[in-house]
């Protein structure tokens, strides 16, 4: 099980099918998205990424 992960890149041949998977699909939390269609997301709470 994945408790938590700061950092990981993926490039996806469809971003908006991507990003329904990740929301929706797996339960992430978007915590931004820019014109360069780049999203990020967290795994874990965001006081553990703080920390780091």
């Amino acid at each position: 099980m994945i408790n938590g992960l700061f950092e990981i890149h993926i490039n996806v041949s469809n971003a908006d099918i991507s990003v329904e998977f990740y929301e929706n699909g797996l339960g992430l939390e978007r915590i931004f998205y820019d014109n360069k269609r780049r999203s990020y997301f967290f795994i874990g709470l965001v006081t553990q990424v703080r920390q780091c």
